[in-house]
């Protein structure tokens, strides 16, 4: 039985019932609140110009408002700064990539629990923050200064 018929909702009484499969826009908010304690501040200091409040400022408004797609979009930019870094195309704080790195990263792995295809759309992030925390972590553990 539809739960259109099961309440008694018919598109007679509520136009706007129609029998649609059930979605759950909001899921991805259930995952760990790590990225929207963390990422600000790392992102802030990855980027230089960026402030921590106005960053989570805007973390505040997507996840009061945003979707998923745009929270996704959000995790990209995050993931770019990191591999950026990573790839020397970018100057910044090896550390603080590394960390906006894993935060990510295990962000993403979680996606597999989620309805949809988010976890499939972040394959190839996945396998490139994967492939960039060795090299930071490699970067971080030489020191310039040490003697061998």
């Amino acid at each position: 039985m539809s739960r259109v018929r099961r309440f008694g909702i018919t598109p007679q009484k509520w136009p706007q019932a129609r029998e649609k499969p059930f979605r759950a826009p909001t899921a991805w908010l259930g995952l760990t609140p790590e990225p929207e304690r963390s990422l600000p501040a790392l992102l802030a200091g990855l980027q230089g110009e960026a402030t921590v409040a106005r960053e989570r400022n805007y973390v505040t408004r997507l996840i009061l408002r945003g979707t998923s797609r745009r929270w996704l979009r959000y995790l990209d930019r995050a993931a770019q700064l990191a591999l950026d870094v990573a790839g020397g195309h970018r100057q910044g704080d090896p550390q603080l990539a590394l960390a906006v790195a894993h935060v990510v990263l295990d962000h993403d792995r979680m996606l597999i629990g989620l309805p949809g295809n988010a976890y499939y759309r972040t394959a190839e992030r996945r396998k490139r923050l994967a492939a960039a925390i060795p090299e930071l972590e490699a970067r971080i553990n030489t020191d310039p200064w040490e003697i061998s």
